[in-house]
């Protein structure tokens, strides 16, 4: 996808604008030469933001992802019986 994208200038002569990916938007900055910096951001959801506070916990999620990845994964069972329908 190619074209212009609209950019939008804040006081600190940074300009942001969102790009090709919904959940990929650019801060753009103008060095000292008058060039454009392209940086990258991402925002996390304030509900998942504890996780990256957490180094524990985020190395035991990624150990769990990679564990199933490779099929180290056990079935403990349906939890069917605790869902409330209501």
């Amino acid at each position: 996808m190619g074209g212009r994208f609209p950019l939008a200038r804040s006081a600190h002569r940074t300009y942001s604008c969102l790009v090709m990916d919904e959940d990929i938007r650019f801060d753009v900055y103008r060095n000292p030469e008058e060039q454009l910096i392209l940086d990258p951001q991402v925002s996390i959801p304030a509900s998942e933001a504890w996780l990256y506070r957490k180094p524990k916990a985020l190395a035991s999620v990624r150990q769990g992802l990679q564990d199933a990845a490779e099929g180290k994964v056990v079935s403990i069972g349906s939890f069917a019986e605790y869902v409330d329908e209501e």
